[in-house]
């Protein structure tokens, strides 16, 4: 029963955790053929769920019950067998991922946003008399 729920746990918060970060590709194209306030309100929606949801999730709920699906299988025994390096590889591109998202992608965002922001928010121009579209924005 544990490793059922378990695996429902992790199973879940992958769909949870990652899922959503796919849809963010169509809002930002969505996002680029709207108006000021379409973009600025697309923007923070893709901000809050990355923030309440996805971060949570693959920082705190994957990590967890993956460790634990480990320890009830018995899997931490002989861990380095050649029979568990489908779990290796799987851990090592997990970490790859979180390290791309997190530490590359995640502070280009925010410069972005920070600058769509004081963009759109305020109803200046941002960029040699653009309003501020996404490509304008997209540079650093």
């Amino acid at each position: 029963m544990y490793f059922t729920i378990l695996v429902i746990v992790h199973v879940a918060g992958a769909i949870m955790g990652i899922g959503p970060s796919f849809g963010f590709a169509v809002l930002g194209a969505m996002a680029d053929k709207g108006d000021d306030a379409t973009k600025l309100t697309l923007f923070r929606a893709m901000t809050a769920i990355d923030s309440r949801l996805v971060t949570p999730v693959a920082l705190v709920t994957q990590p967890v019950t993956g460790a634990l699906l480990i320890f009830n299988r018995g899997i931490n025994h002989g861990f380095f067998a050649v029979r568990h390096l489908w779990l290796i590889i799987s851990i090592v591109f997990y970490i790859a991922i979180l390290y791309v998202s997190y530490l590359v992608s995640r502070p280009r965002v925010r410069r972005t946003g920070s600058r769509a922001v004081g963009c759109f928010g305020l109803g200046r121009t941002c960029a040699a008399g653009a309003t501020g579209g996404a490509r304008n924005l997209a540079k650093p």
